[in-house]
Formats: structure tokens, C-alpha cells, sequence
């Protein structure tokens, strides 16, 4: 098939996208009410100008010497541990079971940052260090949509000649939802502006690193994402949505009733950064409270606790197909418990699918062969008689040439099966770790090849019957190139390319048997 034969179907799927974007996906006007929360801003650079990024840290009372006291947290998904050195959490780590063995991924070490949901205030000797822990229990919160939920509630208190300071929080035990009850009393009347500190997921394997960037609520309330090096001196104000994510767990802020964070901005550090919300000046004692989202990008879990987190999946236009797979990949996992046997089970039903479409495709195919070859004698009968000619070429092409173009259709409802497959299989946390034969992690790439060779050599048997002794070499060099892509791809995305090509190898034989 050449380009002329590919134009007509691209030129209508362009449209078709279009059509998409322009009538069900309209861009949402901003309201008036909109025009404070989530305007971004870049901060000065000197004090003359305005109000610069404020990012230092000065403890009251760090060198007074206090044994450190950790209070661990077993919860159904992992385990937290606070420390009273500046009532944060120090650590974290997820619990997963994969081929039936329990698999602890870090999220969170002490050596990484100072730890999450530190507060801070401006000035000499103005932070508190050490807190006395309170009260630890476990609770129940009734809620109207979801009803009664298990919590373990953590509550800290501190006190310096500047500042009393509480802080509770609340961890739920069906969700990675932490919720922060923060309580501030001045004792100056200068007042305070305090500042909350919570890292980026900081994971103990080498091959995310480096993976970082910030998450942030737009006005229209879509989520976007910055890179590092975009983050020097942006910033939030009044945020809805606001914080980091690497590859597969996220940690942002996506409720804060009472509007704490009058601005939010980031701190980078190397490959990682922190987020840092900075209140309004208070003089007198207040009350906020604020929740957290810290733990896998999940799409049952982002979904459960607000829907707006489901943009850090960038499933875009394809969001509806790509969870539509991804159920279908988890319904396999539950019977196969193996998430390789799960994609290969996914690929043979999307086969399954396509198995009219490519039947009729192929039929299509042979028409316009035999269109061409007619065409072609066409052109040799009248090639003496132009006007001719251009009657029968047109009339012909008019009964019999266009339609054989409906050969493309298979190819083009892969399309989006492949894009929506590729969102899911990239980053999905549903394969980070997750075995699969000789392959330690369907996450990342194959570290044999192997995959990525079934891919080559199975195009290139299929393309080495087609066209001329030259057209083979082009689709030989092809096949090659395209193997060479996919050894970069994810494994579990490889795994569907190849068992896919596997598979139209055996159409393809099993066609020509049955001249179907």
C-alpha cells in the first residue's frame, strides 16, 4: 500500500479527531469567579519588586538534644512512620501482591527530604523542631456519600515563645487520602505566615529517578504537568490542585476549604523538589484543613478520591477506551494473576474484535490489486488515445479503486486501540514490578531483547513475500527499525506488539489455507 492509498483514510481520521476536539471536547471559558484560584504567577527575583519565594528554614530549638520518637502506622496498604523531629512523615512505603509474592515499594526515606508536612515559619530560630505526640487511636468519620471510614488519627503539639502549633492528622485506611488539621496561635503581634513543606514521592529504584514533575489545577480544571526546569519561580495562587508526581505515585494537595494556601510554588532540589504552601499573614489563632492524595496514580484509587486526578494518567481523548482496557486487563489479571498472561489474554480478544474488520480488509485488499492490474491495462490499451484514456481511468476508478480503500479501516481502528493500550501499558503502576517469564518487571524494557526480536523477525516473515525484490529489502530495514523502537518500549507494551504480530502471522497462514 502506498502513500496515495493511506491519504484518504489519515485525511479522514484528521477530521474525525477534529470533529472530537471542536463539538465534545469544547474549551471552557473562564469565569470571573475563576480569575484568583489557580492563577499562575512567576515570583520576583528581588524584594523591591515583590514579595520573593520564601524557602528558608531556621529551628527554634534543633540544637537542644532529644531522643527521637517514631510512631508507626500499620494501614491495609503499607505502613507510615511519623517522627516528633518536626511532626512529619518520614517514611512510607506501599504494599503490593504480585505472583502471589508481597512486593514493599518505598515512597517516602528519611534521608530524602526533611519529611512531609513540615511547617515552617519566616525568620530566626521561628520553626519548632520538636512536638510532643498527643494522642494516637484509631477512629471511625462518618461521611454523607460513603458512609462510616476508618481512620488512624496522629496529632502533634508544639510551643515557642513565637508560635503554638497543633497538628492532627488523619490517615484513612480505604484510600491514600491523609488529611491534615492544622492549628496556628501567634504570640507576637507581628503575626505569622506559616508554610507547609511535602516532598515528591522519592522511591528507592535508580530506574525512575529523574522522572519528577509538578501537578498543578488549571482554570478550567484540567490538570497540567511542568517539568523541573520549569519550576525556578512558578507558582499558584489559591491553589485547588497542587503538587509532584514521578512515574507511578503521586503527592499533591486537592482540598483546602478554608484557603490556606494563598500562594504555592516549589522548592527543586536536583531530580526532586518539594511543594510549599504559604498561607496569609495571621494574628490571631486559626484553623485549616487540608487534604492529601499520597500514594499510587491508580485509576480506581484517583478516581474514588476526586475525579479531577485522573488527569495525571494522561489519558486524554482517549480516556474513555484506555479505562475501558484497563478493566479488561485487570478482569484477566483476577483470573490468570499474572499481568503478562493478562496482556497476552487482551491481545487475543482485540484480535478477536478485529477479525471481521481484517477479513473484510483483506478482501478489499485483493479488489484493488486486481483494480491496479486492470488500471494498468487500461493505461496500456488507450495510452495512444489521451482523452480516452482519461474517461476509462476515471470511471473505473470511480466503480472499483475507491472501494478497495476501505482496506485501511482495519488500520485504522487500530489506531486508537494502540494509542489507548500504549497510555495504559507505559506508566501503568498495575505492571511496575510485575514478573512475567524471564522478564523481572513488565514496567520496564525487556533486558534480553527478546521481545523486541519476535517483533523484527515476525514482520519481516510477513513482508517477505509482498512487492519487489527492492521493496522487500525497504520492509526487511522496516521491520528492523521498528524492533529497534520497541527495545525501549515498556515490556508489557512490547508483549502486546509482538504477541499482536504473532498473531496476524497466523491469520495471515490460516487465510491463505481457507482462502478466506
Amino acid at each position: 500500500m502506498n502513500f496515495k492509498d493511506l491519504l484518504f483514510p489519515l485525511s479522514l481520521a484528521l477530521l474525525a479527531t477534529w470533529g472530537l476536539q471542536r463539538f465534545f471536547f469544547p474549551q471552557q471559558p473562564v469565569s470571573e469567579t475563576e480569575l484568583v484560584a489557580d492563577r499562575s504567577f512567576v515570583a520576583p527575583t528581588c524584594v523591591q519588586v515583590a514579595e520573593p519565594l520564601d524557602f528558608d528554614i531556621d529551628f527554634s530549638d534543633a540544637v537542644a538534644k532529644r531522643p527521637t520518637e517514631i510512631t508507626e502506622i500499620q494501614l491495609p496498604y503499607g505502613v507510615v512512620r511519623f517522627t516528633n523531629d518536626g511532626a512529619v512523615i518520614h517514611y512510607s512505603a506501599y504494599r503490593r501482591i504480585l505472583a502471589g509474592k508481597e512486593t514493599i515499594i518505598e515512597t517516602a526515606v528519611p534521608s530524602a527530604s526533611k519529611g512531609a508536612f513540615l511547617v515552617a515559619f519566616h525568620g530566626i530560630g521561628s520553626t519548632p523542631f520538636y512536638y510532643n505526640l498527643k494522642e494516637k487511636k484509631d477512629d471511625i468519620v462518618h461521611t454523607q456519600q460513603e458512609g462510616d471510614k476508618k481512620v488512624t488519627r496522629v496529632v502533634y503539639e508544639a510551643d515557642t515563645p513565637l508560635v503554638h502549633v497543633i497538628k492532627e492528622f488523619s490517615l484513612f485506611h480505604d484510600s491514600f487520602v491523609i488529611d491534615l488539621k492544622l492549628t496556628i496561635q501567634p504570640k507576637t503581634a507581628e503575626g505569622v505566615r506559616p508554610r507547609i513543606f511535602f516532598p515528591a514521592p522519592v522511591t528507592t529504584d535508580e530506574s525512575i529517578n529523574g522522572a519528577v514533575k509538578a501537578v498543578v489545577s488549571s482554570h478550567g480544571g484540567t490538570v497540567e504537568k511542568k517539568a523541573l526546569t520549569e519550576l525556578v519561580r512558578f507558582g499558584k495562587e489559591y491553589p485547588s490542585l497542587f503538587g509532584l508526581e514521578d512515574l507511578y505515585f503521586l503527592n499533591t494537595l486537592f482540598k483546602d476549604a478554608q484557603k490556606f494556601s494563598q500562594r504555592a510554588y516549589y522548592k527543586t532540589e536536583g531530580l526532586s523538589a518539594q511543594a510549599v504552601l504559604q498561607s496569609s499573614l495571621i494574628k490571631e489563632k486559626k484553623t485549616w484543613n487540608l487534604s492529601f492524595y499520597c500514594g499510587p496514580k491508580e485509576l480506581k484509587s484517583l478516581s474514588k478520591v476526586d475525579s479531577r486526578l485522573e488527569g495525571v494518567l494522561e489519558y486524554g481523548w482517549f480516556a474513555p477506551l484506555s479505562k475501558l482496557l484497563l478493566s479488561v486487563l485487570n478482569f484477566f489479571y483476577g483470573i490468570f494473576k499474572s499481568y503478562g498472561f493478562a496482556i497476552i489474554a487482551v491481545t487475543i480478544l482485540v484480535r478477536l474484535l478485529m477479525l471481521p474488520f481484517t477479513l473484510k480488509g483483506e478482501t478489499n485488499r485483493r479488489k484493488n490489486v486486481d483494480a491496479q492490474k486492470k488500471l494498468a491495462y487500461i493505461e496500456q490499451k488507450y495510452k495512444h488515445d489521451p482523452d480516452m484514456l482519461a474517461r476509462e481511468r476515471a470511471e473505473y476508478t470511480r466503480k472499483y479503486v475507491l472501494p478497495g480503500l476501505l482496506g485501511t479501516i482495519p488500520l485504522l481502528l487500530q489506531i486508537p486501540i494502540f494509542i489507548g493500550l500504549q497510555r495504559v501499558l507505559s506508566h501503568a503502576i498495575e505492571l511496575y514490578k510485575a514478573p512475567f517469564l524471564w522478564i523481572p518487571d513488565l514496567s520496564a524494557s525487556d533486558p534480553y531483547y527478546i521481545l523486541p526480536a519476535i517483533v523484527a523477525l515476525g514482520m519481516i516473515f510477513q513482508l517477505a513475500g509482498t512487492g519487489d525484490p527492492r521493496q522487500r529489502v525497504a520492509n526487511m530495514l522496516i521491520a528492523i527499525i521498528i524492533g529497534a523502537f520497541t527495545a525501549s518500549l515498556s515490556a508489557g507494551l512490547t508483549l502486546f506488539i509482538s504477541v499482536s504480530t504473532l498473531l496476524g502471522i497466523a491469520q495471515t497462514a490460516l487465510q491463505k489455507e481457507f482462502k478466506l
